[in-house]
């Protein structure tokens, strides 16, 4: 009978630790996530359009494209100091950060490489096998302003958020320890980027920029009542987006991903009242597929557009739907593949062995 009663209060327990954990989850931030995948699409499909016609292309200082990144860069250094504000064990958490990248990102590169072969008539058909080295460690796209290689899916930015989870366990050391250090190595990385010929990668491309935005990202979960639940800071972005819209600043990276930072912050406390709605559950499988999104989206864009590039603004947002629905269908499949390969027996097995 004691058997019983403690087997329901630990079952009690159980669900109230995860009830707790429901309310704690800032959902504003999965909207965000969903928002700039889903702009993501839309971005690349007008840089391949043959119409004049543009969407979410371009402001006065930058394109909305790197808008979107620097969010996505922000939301990932966010979401990872919410869960991870400091590191009790590097083996788990190196873990953790292949298993959300690697098995999605192989599988997908597989699918369009095995398609490459069929297409090219020949296993190596982008030169030598070495350089598939870049691809297994998921930085083809990222290298590739330096090297050709076998790069298809994943482009430069899964290189720096390799980089950056890389650099993870350091950053959030230093800034539980002395915040103020980080800010000033990334100022003396900016002054080189200008003053120096140190980095041939572009400016926004540089792991210094992708680092001030991921960091930011962490600032701003630490004090997300300030910038995640405060209506001015609400209505100070808002402010920004609707000048940087319009208004032509120096050519200076950090202003352009001001943009970006500013849009997470509208997005993320929009979202706040989106979630409360019916819509919350079809914004949070948009965020989960975010990065299945991601592989598919330029590949798809691409292929679609092969065969139907239209110049009608009414054609082209037709075929852009339907590049849309198709990159969301080739997502999910894939997040399904992989949600099951991570169940496998065999990788279970794997994963035993970096658990705590």
């Amino acid at each position: 009978m004691l058997g019983v009663r403690c087997w329901h209060g630990c079952l009690w327990r159980k669900r109230l630790e995860t009830q707790i954990i429901k309310q704690e989850r800032i959902f504003g931030i999965e909207f965000a996530r969903a928002c700039c995948a889903i702009g993501i699409i839309i971005f690349h499909y007008f840089c391949h359009s043959a119409g004049s016609f543009k969407f979410l292309f371009a402001t006065a200082n930058d394109s909305w494209g790197h808008m979107f990144v620097t969010a996505f860069f922000a939301i990932s250094g966010a979401v990872l100091y919410y869960n991870y504000p400091q590191i009790e064990s590097l083996k788990v958490f190196y873990f953790k950060r292949w298993k959300s990248i690697f098995p999605a990102y192989y599988l997908c590169f597989l699918f369009f490489f095995l398609r490459n072969i069929f297409q090219n008539h020949k296993l190596f058909y982008a030169g030598n096998p070495l350089k598939l080295a870049f691809t297994l460690l998921g930085m083809d796209g990222y290298f590739l302003y330096k090297y050709s290689n076998y790069y298809i899916v994943g482009e430069w930015f899964l290189g720096a958020i390799i980089m950056l989870y890389l650099l993870y366990p350091f950053l959030v050391y230093v800034m539980n320890k002395k915040m103020f250090i980080i800010p000033i190595f990334l100022i003396m990385g900016y002054v080189s980027m200008y003053c120096t010929d140190l980095f041939e990668i572009m400016k926004f491309t540089n792991l210094i920029t992708c680092m001030t935005s991921f960091y930011i990202g962490m600032i701003f979960i630490k004090f997300k009542d300030l910038f995640f639940k405060n209506k001015i800071s609400w209505m100070v972005s808002l402010l920004i987006l609707v000048v940087m819209r319009f208004v032509k600043f120096p050519n200076f990276v950090f202003f352009h991903q001001i943009q970006g930072l500013s849009l997470l912050v509208v997005l993320v406390q929009l979202g706040n009242c989106v979630m409360m709605t019916r819509w919350k559950s079809f914004f949070t499988e948009l965020s989960k597929m975010s990065f299945s999104i991601f592989l598919f989206q330029h590949v798809v864009i691409l292929d679609m557009q092969g065969v139907f590039n239209p110049e009608k603004w009414y054609k082209i947002l037709v075929i852009l739907f339907a590049t849309i629905v198709l990159t969301l269908i080739c997502a999910k499949i894939l997040l399904i593949v992989v949600n099951y390969l991570t169940n496998s027996k065999l990788f279970k097995i794997l994963e035993s062995k970096f658990a705590i």
